[in-house]
């Protein structure tokens, strides 16, 4: 590939171009509604607000953008990000319930995370 193909096409040629300011924004509001997604999904069930819940729903929407990053417009984004947030907190709900080891929460937040960010990447 060519110097302008990999400038325009890809977020992550080192250049500061449209494309790379639509992967940055993207990321940053795919991980801002899964925290909000998920910070409002604990409260409504333990009426607190905990840290852990708002990093996970980052991580949660973190995952999820990284595969449409570069390529959604921001409110599918924001979408992904809170599909993502509802679906690994879901996940992580089921966790609990069947007492599953998964201390840190890797396949609740990065195998569904991924999965639901994969999905709703394909047109």
């Amino acid at each position: 590939m060519d110097d302008y193909h990999s400038s325009v096409y890809c977020p992550s040629a080192m250049g500061a171009n449209t494309m790379t300011i639509l992967a940055t924004l993207a990321v940053i509001l795919a991980t801002s509604a899964g925290s909000v997604v998920w910070c409002f999904l604990d409260f409504r069930k333990y009426g607190k607000l905990t840290a852990i819940g708002f990093c996970s729903g980052v991580v949660a929407g973190s995952v999820a953008i990284t595969p449409a990053a570069g390529f959604v417009s921001p409110s599918s984004s924001v979408l992904i990000g809170t599909t993502a947030a509802i679906a690994c907190n879901m996940a992580s709900r089921l966790r609990e319930k069947y007492q599953l080891n998964d201390v840190l929460e890797v396949f609740v937040l990065h195998g569904v995370g991924g999965t639901v960010g994969a999905i709703l990447t394909v047109k």
